[in-house]
């Protein structure tokens, strides 16, 4: 998780809070209306808050963010209160303005005038890499094909009978905002060569400009020619089919590497299929399990190929049910039904049948839910700070639109002690992790000091640091790489077994292998570093380490054994690296052939002198 996403929310939260202040006595007075979706909500982030904190794993930002959300998530639900459907205009008119926003820094990164926050990609928009921008992007593009749709009539209308004072209506605004947005997100999406983000953008368009009125006229097309509608079907699972395939082959390795990935998956799931791992225990399992997967010999040339160490399954709903198991699923699946309904009815409780014919139009939020839950499937938004802040804010506002089964009206004194608990619980977690935004910040100060390899002149702020984020696993590992350089070996592996519990990346297991090794525990250190290989088997480095051990401590045969997988190791990319590690074996093997031809026959035999005898 960005940790300063994490902080950046906090401090958000905490003025958006204050600027429902002034509005939650009339809210209170006119009451509010509770649905049952309000208390799943509030079940599934407690659960994933105790779940995270049970397990042991966490950063603060990470233990914390559930119940930021759930305080996002009643405030959404207070704002829309006051505000009625202008609120959900003015998030809607939110989202296309970051959306143009994301689309000037595309272009501009696009064309070379800035540059983007990834090196091996040309654009990335605000993110971290080019996938989230597709994903973002469909979002907004659904939005503003929404708005197009609704606010393009009424504009005209509006412009014929007022004429230039059209201009000074929200309505022209949203339609002004929409109007590049769809160009824009037309343009770039292509460029962020995220394929489900295209997916997610077609569906996100579907739900846009199927309208209910559009829907029915197309079922009575459908009902009346019905052979063309058959001989369009079929045109068009085969323009999907050709799609999909050609989609396949743009990036295959990658689509491999992820139907791996959700292999895996499947098989933590299945061992823990009710309650999960644990908040925050994903990839670490995932390792465990993708190294027993290749150790019994079960994993093909071409997973070997494309098998990585993550983070992410790629699929967050197989993450989520690995994590929190199938309860955590259908906790987090049930609110997000209500909040499609609340969209489909497009109601406010308690409005007058006028306001409701005057403001039941699509905003284009359903259809931005629609886009983030399609790229769900194939990505990893739900581990963004971003994403899970707009899917908070947009399940929020489905629910409030939502005239499903209700707790009923609570009176005011109920209502306001639940708003009184609510900014209790934001009190609590900002005073839990505001401070430790200190930390971090400290913390990235002498980062450039490790960088240099100046460990013992850091060696002690590491250390007045490690209470604090000994959640983090950047830290963990660089914390134990220090320990390790400076030869406290066997504190080194302590923290690095914190970190096999938040990570799968072999880097873990050769480091510990090399401080087993510095002990003189051989066996314990062929085991990490078999560990490592084990979790990547296409990677060479755990069997140079191998061949190095096994040559410190005399196992002759085990080293030319696996020398030999080192110079027969075909990599994916050649690269000077590789090149100089086949060397080094080279002349480790030279170097024993000399020894051995050297050595007394009684010697090399392992037989006693015979002088002796």
């Amino acid at each position: 998780m960005e940790t300063s996403q994490f902080f950046w929310l906090a401090g958000a939260l905490l003025l958006f809070s204050a600027t429902l202040i002034p509005g939650l006595p009339g809210m209170l007075r006119a009451g509010f209306r509770w649905h049952a979706a309000d208390l799943l909500v509030l079940v599934f982030f407690g659960f994933r808050f105790f779940s995270t904190y049970v397990a042991g794993n966490a950063s603060v930002p990470n233990l914390w963010m559930p119940v930021l959300l759930f305080v996002l998530y009643a405030d959404i639900r207070f704002y829309v209160r006051i505000g009625g459907y202008a609120a959900l205009s003015r998030i809607a008119l939110l989202l296309l303005a970051t959306g143009l926003i994301e689309i000037v820094v595309g272009f501009r990164q696009l064309y070379g005038y800035d540059l983007s926050n990834h090196s091996r990609f040309h654009i990335t928009g605000t993110f971290h890499n080019p996938a989230p921008l597709g994903g973002y992007l469909a979002m907004v593009l659904g939005v503003a094909l929404s708005q197009l749709r609704t606010q393009y009539p009424v504009v005209i209308r509006r412009f014929r009978l007022l004429g230039p004072r059209t201009l000074l209506t929200g309505r022209f605004w949203l339609f002004a905002a929409a109007l590049p947005t769809v160009g824009g997100c037309l343009m770039l999406l292509p460029s962020t060569q995220s394929r489900i983000a295209w997916i997610a953008a077609i569906g996100a368009a579907a739900v846009a400009l199927l309208s209910g009125s559009v829907r029915r006229r197309l079922f009575r097309w459908t009902v009346r020619h019905r052979t063309a509608t058959v001989a369009g079907g079929l045109l068009l699972l085969a323009v999907i089919a050709a799609g999909g395939w050609g989609a396949y082959r743009m990036k295959a390795s990658s689509a491999d590497g992820r139907l791996l990935m959700w292999k895996i998956t499947a098989r933590i799931i299945a061992d823990h299929p009710v309650t999960g791992t644990g908040g925050n225990s994903y990839a670490g399992i995932y390792g465990d399990y993708q190294a027993r997967y290749f150790a019994s010999g079960c994993g093909t040339p071409g997973e070997i190929a494309v098998a990585g160490s993550t983070g992410a399954a790629f699929n967050d709903y197989l993450q989520l049910t690995a994590e929190l198991g199938l309860v955590g699923l259908l906790l987090f699946a049930v609110p997000l039904i209500a909040a499609f309904r609340g969209y489909a009815k497009r109601q406010l409780p308690d409005d007058t049948k006028i306001r409701r014919n005057v403001c039941r139009y699509d905003n284009g939020l359903s259809a931005a839910l629609t886009a983030l839950l399609l790229f769900a499937l194939a990505s990893y938004p739900f581990q963004l700070v971003s994403f899970l802040t707009l899917l908070t804010l947009l399940t929020a506002c489905g629910i409030s639109l939502c005239s499903g089964r209700r707790l009923g009206r609570c009176r005011p004194a109920v209502t306001g002690a639940i708003v009184v608990v609510v900014f209790s619980l934001q009190g609590i977690a900002l005073r839990h992790a505001l401070p430790m935004k200190a930390r971090y910040e400290d913390w990235r100060k002498i980062q450039p000091v490790y960088r240099l390899e100046a460990f013992e002149a850091v060696e002690a702020d590491y250390a007045s640091l490690s209470p604090y984020l000994d959640g983090e696993l950047q830290f963990i590992f660089e914390y134990a790489n220090i320990l390790g350089k400076t030869g406290d070996f066997v504190r080194s592996n302590e923290w690095l077994r914190r970190g096999f519990r938040l990570s799968s990346d072999p880097m873990l297991y050769n480091l510990a292998g090399n401080n087993y090794k510095a002990l003189g525990e051989w066996q314990a250190a062929e085991g990490a570093y078999r560990r490592a290989f084990d979790v990547i088997p296409s990677r060479i480095y755990p069997l140079y380490l191998l061949t190095e051990l096994y040559a410190e401590s005399g196992q002759t045969d085990k080293m030319q054994q696996t020398a030999g997988q080192v110079l027969e190791f075909q990599e994916k990319i050649p690269s000077q690296a590789v090149r100089e590690i086949k060397r080094n074996v080279r002349l480790l093997l030279d170097e024993k052939r000399k020894k051995t031809e050297t050595e007394p026959e009684w010697l090399s035999l392992g037989t006693d002198n015979p002088r002796h005898t």
